[in-house]
Formats: C-alpha cells, structure tokens, sequence
C-alpha cells in the first residue's frame, strides 16, 4: 500500500456557516492522513467589502486547523468558483466540498449545477460532504466500469491504511454481469489480505446504494465518477445525481 493517498487537500470555503462542514471533513481525512489542508475562498471583487469578508474566513480557517492540530493553508482568489477549484486541484491529491446545492431533477437543472460541473471536470477525487462523518465504515459501489475500479483502489487503501470496514455492492441489472464484477473485486481485495462483506441488490442503482448503506450502517460511500459526457449524463440520467441528491452521507467520488 501507499504510504500516503492524499498528502494535499484542497476544500473549498464560502465562509457561510453550513460552508465550514467540508473543512471539518477535512480536517478529520488529513488528520488520519497526515495531510497539508488547503483551504480556498473565492471572492467576486477586489472591494473593501469582500476584503473585510476573506480576513473573516481566513481567521475562522486558522482557528479551526490549529484546533485540529492540521497545517492549514487558506487561498483567496477572485473567478468562478468551479473552474478556478479545477484549476487548483492539479496541484493537489483530493478535492473535499460542500454538498450544500446537489444537482436537482431535470435537464436544466442537471446542467446548471455547479456541483455536477466540479465532479465533471476536476481531475481528482472528490469527496462531496452533506453532513460531517467520522468515516468509520465504508460502502463500494463497485460495476466493473474504469472509474468504478479506480474506487476499488481508494477503497483497499482506506480499508487498509485506515482500519476501515469495508463492504462492497454490485447493483444486478439485465444484461449486465453484476456477480461477475463482485467476483473481480473479492479477487482484488482478497490478494491484498483486505476482509470485506460482499453483496448484491436489485433494482435501479441509486436506491440500492443507499439501501445497502443503511444496511451495513455505512457512513462513507465510494463509487467512480461520471462515465459520460456532462451533456450525455444528463439525458440519460445518472446514479451519482441521485445519490448526490439523495445521500445522507460523504461520497468519495473517484476518477
């Protein structure tokens, strides 16, 4: 196993009080990580007012990583929130966000999501937070798919790394070889000494996930990322909009 996973993290802060909910997060992944926290405030202008604003969030941040005991690092920029994160998190190892506006229903509403945007186009994991976790247990949605086998990696090094417990579930849908994929994943874990319980579910993807969470008492999920493009995606519609939508719990998106 790796030595470290995520040795910088970037988490983005608005400075409203249900912003600070990633940075907990945050602070909770690169405790167990040994991490180096970036925090990253975005501001429309240069003015007196938005000035007044940074200096806030840059005191709040200081005192939350020193309480943490994590070396903390807050950036302010002026542009759009999204695509500056992007930029950013080239240079980092895990991009950990609010999931204060998840993509709604409907076409419109998939496209315009700010979100949805980031987990597009960002080029590393990310770990969209609805609610603070003490990441304890671990569920892989795991189909087989690159993306989804990429999940398989994070999670044998959380399971490993972090003592985590870890289950895994293939969603069996027609025409698609859900126990073959389970079997491919046991075959991974099992090579690398990493216990896990194994299971199947029925039934569209999005609510199976989150059945089996609620059933392995999971309050960590693990899953690939989108598999088309965001036009695409939309149309045909997506397990992780639901689950972004539906998810009481933090959900490690990976790439």
């Amino acid at each position: 196993m790796l030595e470290r996973l995520f040795p910088d993290i970037l988490t983005p802060i608005s400075g409203s009080e249900r912003g600070w909910l990633a940075l907990e997060q945050a602070l909770i992944v690169a405790q167990r990580e040994g991490s180096a926290l970036y925090g990253f405030h975005v501001v429309r202008s240069r003015s007196a007012s938005d000035a007044r604003r940074a200096a806030s969030v840059q005191a709040e941040f200081d005192r939350r990583c020193r309480a943490a005991g994590v070396a903390g690092q807050l950036m302010i920029e002026v542009g759009p929130v999204a695509r500056t994160i992007c930029q950013r998190a080239r240079w980092t190892d895990l991009v950990v966000a609010n999931l204060t506006f998840p993509p709604t229903r409907g076409l419109p509403g998939k496209l315009q999501s700010g979100f949805r945007s980031l987990v597009h186009h960002c080029t590393r994991p990310v770990l969209a937070v609805p609610a603070v976790s003490p990441l304890s247990r671990g569920l892989l949605a795991y189909d087989g798919s690159p993306r989804a086998r990429e999940a398989l990696f994070v999670a044998a090094y959380l399971a490993s790394r972090w003592e985590m417990p870890l289950a895994v579930v293939t969603v069996v849908e027609p025409s698609r070889g859900g126990v073959i994929h389970l079997d491919a994943a046991r075959a991974y874990l099992e090579a690398r000494d990493i216990l896990a319980c194994y299971l199947t579910a029925h039934g569209p993807v999005g609510p199976a996930i989150l059945q089996a969470a609620a059933e392995q008492e999971a309050d960590l999920l693990i899953l690939g990322g989108y598999g088309y493009t965001p036009m695409w995606e939309a149309m045909l519609g997506s397990a992780v909009d639901h689950l972004l939508r539906e998810c009481q719990q933090p959900m490690l998106i990976c790439k």
